[in-house]
């Protein structure tokens, strides 16, 4: 049996000038200066426990992340107008299980399950399953299924600048579900 941890704090920040020429087709050069920037701060962590029982080795776990700060702004640097300026910290928890059933003949079954909560996309629940064989020696196959679930980041629902793009705050989060069947040979 084995358990792991993980807690982190994260800092980051951007700044960029972004030179844009504003004039009409044919006109002169109309140049204008948009200064970009981003700082995000938050916590994450991850507890994992994976042990063996019989032919099962499980794996369970939970991880988190809290934005404490979330911020973005943009201005035309020639006249000092903002063009953006949001803060939007968030907050996101998941809990997963997995269990690997090693079956007869050097097959194992995968089965998982993972529970994602965002407070601003509500909660999300992914499957994921799969059959891995070994006729022989040298091919492995692989009959899999899974879901997957990705929520959209401050910068594509809030970055918008009247310049270059728009903000989208009712964009929603990406899944999508896969079957692959895989042969691979040594």
């Amino acid at each position: 049996t084995t358990l792991r941890a993980r807690l982190g704090w994260d800092d980051y920040r951007f700044g960029g000038d972004y030179p844009y020429d504003v004039a009409e087709a044919g006109d002169p050069l109309d140049r204008v200066v948009q200064h970009d920037v981003a700082h995000g701060r938050w916590w994450s962590g991850e507890l994992q426990l994976a042990g063996s029982h019989g032919a099962h080795r499980l794996v369970a776990g939970a991880d988190f992340r809290h934005a404490t700060t979330a911020e973005q702004t943009s201005r035309l640097v020639e006249t000092d107008e903002t063009l953006l300026s949001t803060s939007s910290p968030y907050d996101n928890a998941s809990v997963y299980l997995q269990d690997e059933w090693a079956l007869a003949a050097g097959a194992s079954l995968y089965a998982g399950l993972r529970y994602d909560h965002y407070r601003s996309f509500g909660d999300n629940l992914t499957p994921r399953c799969g059959l891995i064989t070994h006729p022989n020696a040298r091919t492995t196959a692989k009959l899999l299924y899974g879901g997957a679930f990705r929520a959209p980041n401050v910068y594509e629902l809030f970055y918008g600048d009247g310049v270059s793009q728009k903000a989208n705050p009712d964009l929603g989060p990406e899944q999508v579900r896969t079957w692959e069947v895989v042969v691979e040979r040594e």
